[in-house]
């Protein structure tokens, strides 16, 4: 009998990755409310910022179109035309505000605070960006919609997010009742935005500092990336809370996000090793940097733009055979999630398509593991199955789930889920991007060890009960008893042998 850890597959999965203590670790009870999320947001993030990318870089590795030609042309200083936010502006009434504290507020629609000028900042640069996206070279593909105002009604109650503006695919413009008093309706749908934007006034600080110029290699990574203090960190903790709320109502791989500290832009891009963030730029001199950013966002496709090919709504065929077996763990009410269709890969690239309806546990946390759990019909067989859905560590010796899972079947240890299919997903963008830039020298500050992870999908053959529906207490033990079995390394000896 070999020992424990003699087998390479074995020590490999008595490992793990490294714990950490993300948001997923908390009880939503712990985590109510929006400044508590926000703050455990931004610091278990602190480290995983690289950044300030060079705009080019930027646009070269990301956002890249064969053809720019058709880009519109503004002049450098276009957007300072917009009102500027500052202490002591004048109100409506042309007296000065003298001492008095900008607020945020201040940016968004005058009916919620007309102190500063008639239409607000928000919807001032909302129209301005819709300018420039419907014009005919960018043939009107998206829509930015003011949604500073009112949340996402579908969000959880206690953390009802709204970003400042939201950019949507025209055919995914959500429909809003005229009468906003009446909020019946919202403009704001984290299941259907494209891109995010965050403002913030010239009095509350940029949450980063780029580097001098002329700074050193050394000089660099000494230097304090995270800037800001308390309201920074503030800020942080905002954007990463966006990026969470649409990483988890959509199938994404990455998403973008626009951060504005007037009088300055940074474009952030976040995957699940981490967020790159660009210099800061000054919109309101260097206009068309902003134009030439919507200009490239809009040109590229779906899945450059973040959106997750391997997944897709249901067809009416597939919607037929999957709502009734699917029933019983649809989520109620408001809170129903559009029947789609994933791809679950297994070895030698063989696709298994199963339907979905809502998953019973998400992401919480914006990088990670980002695991969702689903009730799935499988199209193929025409039974439900559990699959789940995670973004897996791609470090050496680190084995994939699916091949443990395997190997533990084929030896035949027991309490152990039988795998229908499994393997890490093909295609662009499946595996994470941001600890690719890491060492490169325009890199600022302190970072974590941010470990590449591939996007890995189990269909395995049962479903989870939860913990309420046990019928006694008998029959939870039990469960955990054999848990205990098909984990312990005593299987995984057996089944080395």
């Amino acid at each position: 009998m070999n020992p424990v850890g003699a087998d390479p597959r074995i020590q490999s999965s008595l490992q793990g990755t490294p714990a950490q203590r993300k948001t997923n670790s908390f009880s939503a009870a712990t985590l109510s409310g929006h400044k508590s999320v926000k703050e455990q947001m931004a610091r278990e993030t602190s480290r995983e910022f690289v950044g300030p990318m060079p705009i080019e870089d930027f646009f070269s590795n990301f956002l890249e179109v064969d053809d720019m030609k058709d880009m519109p042309k503004v002049k450098a200083n276009h957007f300072n035309a917009l009102p500027h936010a500052s202490a002591g502006a004048e109100d409506n009434s042309g007296k000065k505000r003298k001492g008095k504290k900008v607020l945020e507020t201040d940016l968004y629609d005058p009916m919620v605070r007309p102190l500063f000028f008639p239409i607000s900042f928000c919807s001032l640069l909302c129209h301005q960006i819709n300018l420039v996206l419907q014009t005919r070279v960018m043939k009107a593909k998206f829509t930015t919609l003011n949604t500073s105002a009112r949340p996402d009604p579908l969000g959880e109650r206690d953390r009802a997010w709204k970003p400042d503006l939201s950019t949507y695919k025209n055919e995914e413009v959500p429909p809003v009742e005229e009468d906003t008093a009446a909020k019946k309706t919202s403009p704001t749908d984290f299941s259907r935005i494209a891109l995010l934007w965050e403002f913030k006034p010239p009095n509350r600080p940029d949450p980063f500092s780029d580097p001098s110029p002329t700074a050193t290699t050394e000089q660099r990574l000494e230097h304090n990336f995270l800037s800001g203090g308390e309201d920074g960190m503030e800020t942080r903790g905002q954007v990463m809370a966006l990026i969470t709320e649409l990483s988890k109502r959509q199938h994404r791989t990455h998403c973008f996000l626009v951060l504005i500290c007037d009088p300055v832009f940074r474009i952030l891009r976040a995957d699940r090793a981490g967020i790159i963030v660009t210099e800061a730029i000054n919109f309101r001199e260097q206009s068309q940097t902003l134009v030439e950013f919507l200009y490239r966002f809009s040109e590229v496709s779906d899945v450059k733009r973040g959106l997750d090919p391997t997944v897709r709504l249901a067809t009416s065929d597939e919607l037929r055979r999957s709502r009734e077996p699917l029933s019983k763990w649809a989520p109620p009410g408001r809170y129903q999630r559009d029947f789609v269709t994933i791809e679950v890969y297994h070895k030698g690239g063989q696709v298994r398509p199963v339907v979905a309806c809502g998953a019973l546990t998400v992401p919480d946390s914006p990088t990670g593991r980002a695991t969702r759990a689903y009730p799935v019909y499988d199209l193929e067989d025409d039974v439900v199955r559990f699959l789940k859905d995670t973004w897996r560590a791609d470090v050496e010796d680190m084995e994939k789930e699916s091949d443990i899972l395997a190997y533990l079947n084929d030896a035949g240890v027991e309490h152990v889920p039988k795998l229908t299919a499994g393997d890490d997903i093909l295609g662009p963008y499946q595996r994470t991007l941001t600890q690719d830039y890491v060492g490169k020298d325009w890199r600022a500050g302190k970072i974590a060890k941010l470990a590449p992870r591939v996007h890995h999908r189990i269909l395995e053959d049962f479903i989870p009960y939860r913990i309420a529906d046990f019928q006694t207490t008998r029959g939870m033990l039990q469960a955990i008893h054999h848990a205990f079995i098909g984990t312990s390394p005593i299987a995984l000896v057996i089944a080395s042998l």
